[in-house]
């Protein structure tokens, strides 16, 4: 017997980088209704269209992982599924995969604690010096243990350092991959307002792309979704 669970991956630019998570999910589910795809629902008084989404993102982010977990009545294609969902998908926010899942297998929001982002728009600021200036930065932010900020929302104190588990420079800004958990996690602009000294009104002038999520198990190794 067939589980007919898809995990659908989707990429947003442009304007839709605008949406809110809960904006995001709002559309994902009126593209799935519109797809004449056989959705699942819940039982009882109140039924639910039997969808997961992955972790939240933030207003203005782009993305190349935006994920969303669909339970099907009846099997369908991979080709079907992909057909009827990009026909209703607006411009700037594509299906970019479709797979099938185990019944079992946890949201992408419950499993994923890593993540890798490109950060770009630092030519012209202040804080940006030349490339061996900003290789030597890096350097000095990855030999450090502790590297404390204050958060913003709570006023407490948060050693941002060892959510950060890569930091590269690349043509324009950095690429990193940001560990994150209910325990804490930092936003990557932050991550390099802090490694160029920028302040707030310019840490807004960067743009974020979201590119992957994983899994980080124990032992460091990681698993894609």
């Amino acid at each position: 017997m067939k589980n007919n669970v898809y995990r659908l991956r989707f990429s947003r630019k442009g304007t839709l980088r605008f949406l809110s998570h809960l904006e995001q999910i709002e559309l994902i589910k009126k593209c799935l209704k519109r797809s004449g795809l056989p959705l699942k629902y819940s039982e009882g008084f109140h039924p639910h269209m039997k969808v997961s989404f992955g972790p939240a993102i933030s207003v203005s982010y782009e993305s190349d992982c935006e994920f969303a977990d669909v339970h099907l009545s009846v099997a369908e294609s991979l080709g079907k599924i992909a057909q009827g969902i990009s026909a209703v998908t607006p411009a700037g926010f594509s299906l970019v995969e479709v797979k099938g899942i185990p019944h079992f297998s946890p949201p992408v929001d419950a499993a994923a604690n890593l993540c890798d982002y490109e950060v770009t728009g630092i030519d012209g600021l202040h804080g940006v010096g030349s490339e061996d200036d900003i290789c030597d930065r890096i350097a000095g932010f990855l030999s450090k243990k502790e590297i404390f900020v204050i958060k913003r929302k709570t006023g407490k104190e948060l050693n941002i350092r060892p959510l950060v588990l890569k930091l590269e420079s690349i043509p324009g800004g950095f690429a990193l991959s940001v560990r994150f958990s209910p325990g804490g996690n930092v936003k990557p602009e932050r991550v390099v307002s802090v490694l160029l000294g920028l302040d707030e009104q310019e840490t807004v002038l960067l743009r974020v792309r979201r590119l992957a999520l994983y899994t980080e198990k124990p032992d460091g190794t990681l698993s894609g979704f």
